[in-house]
């Protein structure tokens, strides 16, 4: 959980089309609660160890986004609105020991979507 601020830009080229982009700085702030389990079995002994794991944690991560949308909006009872997009994007947390692994966390990848929406 954390306060997320950015820019969102819409390019429109016509036809219901358009460029869009997007780039966000997010805090996250949360706790993190892990259960251990370890049990080591030798030859003449078994070790058995339980333990909790408590960690709070403060990163920043950013979310970029760029790609090509289509609306198209269909006027019915009540206004619908369907859009699809496609696109690239990017999320990082920085720091993500605080989270338990080292360095940082990068997820890429392209995004196709479609939704549909109603206005009333």
């Amino acid at each position: 959980m954390g306060p997320e601020f950015g820019v969102e830009a819409d390019w429109y080229m016509g036809c219901n089309w358009s460029l869009y982009g997007s780039f966000d700085v997010v805090s996250y702030y949360g706790h993190v609660k892990t259960d251990i389990d370890n049990i080591d079995t030798f030859t003449s002994t078994v070790s058995v160890s339980d333990g909790i794991i408590r960690r709070d944690f403060n990163v920043i991560g950013t979310d970029a986004s760029i790609g090509i949308r289509y609306d198209r909006a269909w006027p019915v009872a009540s206004e619908v609105l369907l859009t699809i997009k496609l696109g690239v994007e990017q999320h990082r947390i920085y720091d993500f020991s605080n989270l338990g692994s080292d360095g940082t966390l990068s997820l890429d990848g392209a995004n196709l979507a479609a939704s549909i929406g109603y206005r009333f």
